[in-house]
């Protein structure tokens, strides 16, 4: 049967049953699915702008007892690696053997980048695994809270006027409460 390509573990069960609706003599078996070589991506939801990450992906390979696998980490242009671009280590069979690489987030228009990883076997080119997710880039966040107090003249009040110059080039909420 189609098998999904990630890791899975299907328990199969069956069960006898007679003419007169009787049963029994059951079994049950379970079949692990999974490509020989496969990328597993340990990477953050959503990056800011500035953020220095790691960048992690977890290789399994069932296809021999130990393999050396060279991994590829391409980015976008948004997304500088800080180091190379390839690292080699020993896998083991059906452990997890983690790749890290190092990025800086350079987008100040923060447009969502694009990591792909590509793993290959060093004794055998025909098991190789690759995968590509986007993620979102948002905005640079310092968490601050501060308040202004004064007094206006005037029927109406102008938030622009009152609000502080730093203020007025930054990103957030801006709630006002008047009171006499």
């Amino acid at each position: 049967f189609a098998a999904p390509d990630n890791l899975t573990t299907y328990r199969i069960v069956a069960v006898g049953q007679t003419k007169a609706n009787q049963f029994g003599g059951d079994a049950t078996q379970t079949v692990k699915i999974s490509k020989p070589l496969l990328i597993d991506l340990a990477l953050p939801r959503f990056l800011r702008d500035g953020d220095e990450v790691e960048l992690r992906a977890i290789v399994r390979q069932n296809f021999a007892d130990s393999d050396g696998v060279t991994i590829r980490c391409v980015t976008d242009a948004n997304l500088k690696l800080l180091g190379s671009d390839v690292a080699t280590q020993s896998a083991q069979r059906d452990a997890p053997t983690v790749f890290r690489f190092k990025a800086k987030v350079t987008d100040p228009n923060l447009a969502p980048t694009k990591v792909r990883f590509e793993a290959v076997s060093g004794s055998n080119k025909q098991m190789s695994d690759a995968v590509e997710i986007t993620i979102p880039v948002q905005a640079p966040t310092i968490v601050r809270k501060e308040s202004v107090a004064a007094s206006f003249k005037g029927p109406q009040f102008d938030a622009q006027r009152a609000m502080p110059e730093a203020w007025r080039h930054g990103h957030g909420q801006f709630t006002t409460t008047v009171s006499t």
